[in-house]
């Protein structure tokens, strides 16, 4: 009707086989509190993306949902630090890994992205974040891919070959924290070492 919030008043009646009859009225309030997405060009279709938003303040590691949509893709222990932390080990800017100011906002993510797993020495372990789009990707159009890295001071090494794949639904690997069999669409390039642990190195591409 075009009327915000919309109220629905609704009458439920129950007969028995003796024919008596009872009735009563539920009223609901359906009240909306999400703006409309407009798709327009140049449109940030990533929801959350300075990890701003979050349901609960962090307490401890592994917490990336709380900075909801986003979510671990596998067993891997993701990190949510974010200025609110009750604790010091996942607040910012200072933390269990280094020091660094968030890009923007208070908040940021952190995943390790080469080790080696404790099952064996050739079993690589790898983190992945995750989160849904706000609108589906259209065929055809060309789409510009961009985030931003820091290498955390407590990890001596660095590597390159960090990007995004883009799947058609959510990838989800309970009980494995190891190399996901995916190919990015957009990757920084191989000879492009991300060694700063003062600042923000961005990470763009289209496809």
């Amino acid at each position: 009707s075009g009327v915000c919030p919309q109220i629905l008043t609704r009458t439920w009646q129950a007969t028995n086989a003796c024919g008596l009859s009872a009735s009563c009225s539920q009223t609901v309030t359906v009240v909306d509190t999400n703006p409309p997405v407009t798709l327009c060009s140049g449109v940030n279709l990533v929801p959350n993306g300075n990890f701003e938003y979050h349901t609960a303040c962090p307490s401890s590691g592994g917490q990336i949902s709380l900075a909801a949509p986003w979510f671990a893709a596998t067993d891997g222990t993701c990190e949510y630090f974010h200025s609110c932390a009750s604790i010091s080990a996942v607040s910012t800017p200072t933390n269990s890994v280094g020091n660094q100011v968030p890009l923007s906002g208070q908040g940021y993510s952190g995943i390790l992205v080469y080790g080696t797993n404790v099952s064996g020495p050739t079993s690589s372990y790898r983190e992945y974040i995750e989160v849904p789009l706000l609108s589906p990707l259209v065929a055809g159009q060309a789409y510009r891919v961009s985030f931003y890295v820091s290498r955390a001071e407590n990890y001596a090494q660095a590597i390159a070959e960090i990007g995004a794949h883009f799947s058609s639904g959510p990838v989800i690997s309970n009980g494995y924290d190891g190399v996901l069999n995916l190919v990015p669409q957009v990757v920084n390039p191989s000879t492009n070492l991300l060694l700063s642990t003062t600042g923000w190195m961005l990470v763009q591409g289209t496809f």
